[in-house]
C-alpha cells in the first residue's frame, strides 16, 4: 500500500475538497482491488477553494450532487458604460453568490455529464444576460459575427467546459477539470461600417478567415503616354461629412493666351470651359493721302482685335461656344478712282475686342450692320457638373472680310 496518495488530516468543520474526495475514493477503490494504481501525478490537496471548484459530492435519495465556488465572468468592452463588468452566474436561475444561501447551492450530476460554463452575447460579442452553470454539452455553441456591408451579423453563444463527470466502482468523480479561476471575457471584434451613400470601401465581414477586407482603389482607363496633348490631372481629396469627394483639374501651360491653335476649347474639370487667345481680323482703307485719282485701286490695311483668352460657364447640357465681335461699317470712296467717278462700298470690320459666349442653341453668325458677328468656336456639353467639349469647330483667326464694292458715277 506504499503507492497509495497522501491524505491529509481532515477535522471536524473543515472543508473537504473535491480533490480530498477523489484521492480517498481512488484509495478506497485501489485497496478493495488490491492493486494501487501509480499516484506519483496527483496535485498537492489545497485548503482553499478556487473558483468553480467542485466540493462534497454526495449521493442523495439516489442522484448524485455537488456543491461548487463561486466565480465570476469578468467583462472588458468599449461599448461597457465603465471599464469592467463582473457578472455573477446562476444555477437554476439562482446566483452563486446569493446571499440567502447558507453555503453553495449544489448542482445534480450523473454518470458521463459534462458541466459547462454558458454565457450569451450580442453580434458585437457584449454579454446580453447572467451566464450559468449547467449540465450540457459543448453542442450550440455558435461565435458571434459583427454587421457588415450584405451581412446582419450573428449573436454568440459560448460554452466554456469546466469538468466531466465519471462514475467508477460505483464511485463519482469530478475529472478533466479545464477551468480553475474566474472567467474573462476580453473586449470582441469590432464593426466596421460604410456611412453615406456613395460607393462603399467596407466588404462583408470575412468570418472564415476572421478579417474585415477593405476594397482598394484602382485607376481606370489605359495610359496615353505623352505628348503635347497629354496632361497631368491634379487629384484632391476633400472630407465632406461622410464622404471623401475627389476632384481634379488639368493644368495646360498658357492655355488662358495660347495653344496649339487659336479659340482651342479645352474643358476646366468643372462646369467651365478654357478658350485660348485669339483674333478677328478686318479692313479698313488707307487714308494718308498718297493714292490719287489715277491710282485704279483702292488700298486697304488689315486690323485685328484680340480676345485675351479665359473661361466660359457652360449652364445647360448642350450648347454652342461662339466667338462674338461687335462690327461697325461706313462708306468708303476715293474721288475719281475709277473713270472720273468714285469708288466706295460698305466695309464691315470689328470694332472692339471679341467676347466668348455660351449658347444653348444655334445663333445667327451675321446681323445687320453695327451690330455682331458670331463666329461658332466649339460644341460642348455638361453632365454631373463638368463641361466637355463635344466638338472643335474653330481652329484660325477668322477675318471678316469688304462685303461690297460699287462704282459711284
Amino acid at each position: 500500500m506504499d503507492n497509495l496518495p497522501s491524505i491529509p488530516r481532515r477535522f471536524k468543520g473543515d472543508k473537504i475538497t473535491a480533490e480530498d474526495h477523489n484521492n480517498l475514493a481512488k484509495a478506497v477503490a485501489n485497496i478493495a482491488r488490491s492493486t494501487p494504481a501509480n499516484h506519483k501525478n496527483f496535485a498537492p490537496v489545497s485548503h482553499e477553494y478556487h473558483p468553480f471548484e467542485f466540493y462534497n459530492i454526495r449521493k442523495s435519495g439516489g442522484a448524485w450532487d455537488v456543491r461548487i465556488e463561486p466565480g465570476f465572468v469578468i467583462e472588458t468592452n468599449i461599448q461597457l458604460s465603465t471599464v469592467t463588468k463582473t457578472w455573477t452566474p446562476e444555477i437554476a436561475a439562482t446566483p452563486m453568490t446569493d446571499a440567502t444561501l447558507a453555503v453553495p447551492i449544489r448542482i445534480t450530476i450523473a454518470d458521463g455529464d459534462e458541466i459547462y460554463l454558458t454565457f450569451e452575447t450580442n453580434q458585437k460579442g457584449l454579454i446580453s444576460a447572467a451566464p450559468e452553470i449547467e449540465v450540457t454539452t459543448s453542442a450550440g455553441a455558435v461565435h458571434h459575427v459583427p454587421p457588415s456591408p450584405g451581412n446582419s451579423g450573428t449573436n454568440g453563444v459560448y460554452k466554456i467546459k469546466i469538468a466531466t463527470c465519471t462514475i467508477t466502482n460505483s464511485v463519482m468523480f469530478i475529472e478533466d477539470v479545464e477551468l480553475r479561476d474566474n472567467f474573462y471575457w476580453p473586449n470582441q471584434l469590432i464593426e466596421l461600417e460604410n456611412v453615406g451613400s456613395e460607393a462603399e470601401i467596407v466588404k462583408a465581414f470575412d468570418a472564415t478567415n476572421n478579417k474585415h477586407p477593405l476594397r482598394t482603389l484602382k485607376g481606370d482607363g489605359t495610359d496615353p503616354g505623352s505628348g503635347s496633348d497629354i496632361h497631368d490631372l491634379y487629384l484632391t481629396a476633400t472630407q465632406n461629412a461622410d464622404t471623401i469627394a475627389f476632384s481634379g483639374k488639368v493644368e495646360i501651360t498658357g492655355s488662358g493666351t495660347s495653344s496649339s491653335h487659336p479659340w482651342k476649347a479645352t474643358p476646366n474639370g468643372d462646369e467651365f470651359i478654357n478658350v485660348a487667345r485669339g483674333h478677328v481680323m478686318g479692313f479698313k482703307p488707307y487714308t494718308d493721302g498718297t493714292y490719287g485719282s489715277a491710282d485704279f485701286f483702292l488700298p486697304f490695311v488689315e486690323i485685328l482685335q484680340t480676345y485675351a483668352g479665359g473661361t466660359v460657364e457652360v449652364t445647360d447640357a448642350t450648347g454652342f461656344l461662339y466667338a462674338t465681335c461687335t462690327v461697325t461699317s461706313s462708306i468708303e470712296g476715293q474721288e475719281g478712282a475709277y473713270g472720273d467717278g468714285d469708288i466706295g462700298g460698305d466695309l464691315y470690320r470689328p470694332a472692339a475686342a471679341p467676347t466668348v459666349v455660351f449658347s444653348d442653341v444655334a445663333i445667327a453668325a451675321y446681323a445687320p450692320l453695327d451690330a455682331k458677328v458670331h463666329f461658332l468656336l466649339a460644341e460642348v456639353s455638361k453632365a454631373g457638373g463638368v463641361a466637355a467639349v463635344e466638338e472643335q469647330l474653330l481652329f484660325h483667326n477668322p477675318s471678316i472680310q469688304l462685303d461690297s464694292v460699287f462704282n459711284i458715277p
